[in-house]
């Protein structure tokens, strides 16, 4: 339980992070490193919101699991709850990092 409420409180800090700097941000930040240098690696601002967003539907579709899985496979729900964190604790460093070299 507390994952998700670090997990939910990471992605809503991270949201709150985005607006706040919306203003100084330009219309398109560096977010696919994957990709060869160049424009392809830009995309609009307004992504910076829909990763956050995926980050939620993560946790809250390994927080169904983990209800779901916890009195049959506790072990597997535990490592649901982790994998929740993980990525959404990815995500809000990914986000941050963009936004403090964009800044």
């Amino acid at each position: 339980m507390w994952s998700a409420v670090v997990a939910i409180s990471g992605i809503v800090g991270c949201i709150v992070f985005v607006i706040f700097h919306q203003d100084g941000l330009p219309e398109e930040v560096p977010l696919m490193y994957s990709l060869p240098w160049g424009e392809e690696r830009l995309v609009s601002t307004d992504m910076l919101i829909f990763v956050q967003a995926g980050a939620f539907a993560t946790v809250l579709i390994n927080g169904i699991l983990e209800v779901v899985l916890y009195e049959h496979e506790m072990l597997l729900s535990r490592l649901l709850a982790l994998g929740s964190l993980v990525v959404t604790m990815l995500t809000v460093y990914t986000i941050v990092r963009v936004i403090l070299v964009v800044v």
